[in-house]
């Protein structure tokens, strides 16, 4: 008998604001690594970003590594979470592509039942429509919304107790310890 559950239960969608942040990158690369070696899951949403810039290109050399997200709505009662979604996020609805994409985002998470990963900033100005409606979205939706280094942070967490679960488990019971404790 061995351990063999390397997956800490944690499974979580990046937006697009996330995927082609430069300020995420380093966390992103992070999460992608663990997200190969099993133990988280890490999707994306939407399309990858047309156009130029760094973190565009650098958001299509990675492509191939994110499965598909779900396309949208196909019921009546998706349909009415959209705009719910919408409104809460956009009181009188989205108004352009990046609102319609930010809906979209929060959408996909539900659906999936992922933790929304965002990069969603904005300047003094404004509020961030996605990171300034966490509470009303975890509390109306039941979707939980962290930054990219909250999320690394809890999966370092998740991490940490899986592993010292594995050691007591191996210690008690006389197994051999897995190769992947104390690596991720």
């Amino acid at each position: 008998m061995e351990i063999t559950v390397r997956f800490v239960f944690l499974t979580f969608l990046a937006d697009s604001n996330c995927i082609t942040s430069i300020r995420a990158r380093e966390h992103a690369g992070q999460l992608e690594k663990w997200r190969d070696s099993g133990a988280i899951v890490f999707d994306r949403s939407g399309p990858w970003p047309e156009g130029g810039g760094a973190a565009a290109d650098a958001a299509r050399r990675t492509k191939g590594k994110y499965p598909y997200s779900v396309d949208g709505a196909e019921t009546v009662e998706e349909w009415k979470l959209v705009k719910r979604i919408g409104e809460l996020l956009y009181p009188g609805g989205p108004k352009n592509a990046n609102h319609e994409d930010h809906v979209k985002s929060v959408f996909k998470a539900i659906k999936l039942q992922r933790i929304l990963i965002t990069g969603d900033v904005a300047p003094p100005s404004m509020p961030c429509r996605i990171l300034g409606s966490t509470e009303r979205l975890e509390r109306e939706l039941g979707v939980q919304v962290v930054t990219d280094a909250q999320a690394v942070e809890m999966v370092r967490n998740a991490i940490r107790q899986r592993d010292d679960r594995a050691r007591r488990a191996c210690r008690d019971y006389g197994l051999k310890l897995p190769p992947w404790v104390g690596r991720d």
